[in-house]
């Protein structure tokens, strides 16, 4: 099973009908496999604290399928700004921790392109007064 994940910036109003050919490449980034608690658990590491189940309320849903196959969450706006404003170096210590969850359990290379682009777009959103939103489905 194949798991679909794009974040793009937007507003909120213009999120729920994302498609990302009519978005400029800047604001997307396709990037496969990665769900909500991926993210949380990201957020957790870049706040220094260990994930609980606070961390999920902070993670807007604004739209999932019946059989919870497809969903639409905007990434708080502290998240976005924290990626935004981190140094390189703390997001490479991010991606390791990261890397090492049993969540994710993979080489730390293999988030060098997903860190850079929630940079870029935390980046464009924060620029544009408009918000990261991840768009999933399996």
């Amino acid at each position: 099973m194949s798991i679909l994940a794009d974040f793009f910036v937007s507003t909120q109003e213009a999120a729920a009908s994302y498609d990302p050919d009519s978005r400029p490449v800047s604001d997307v980034a396709r990037l496969g496999g990665l769900i909500p608690i991926h993210l949380e658990l990201l957020w957790a590491i870049l706040q220094g604290r260990e994930w609980d189940t606070d961390l999920m309320a902070e993670f807007e849903d604004l739209e999932e399928s019946e059989s919870g196959t497809s969903w639409l969450v905007r990434l708080p706006d502290d998240l976005v700004a924290r990626l935004a404003q981190a140094s390189a170096n703390e997001l490479i210590d991010a991606r390791f921790e990261w890397a090492a969850t049993e969540e994710l359990s993979c080489d730390p290379s293999e988030l060098i392109e997903v860190v850079e682009s929630l940079r870029r777009l935390s980046e464009n959103a924060m620029a544009t007064n408009r918000s990261v939103f991840l768009k999933g489905s399996l």
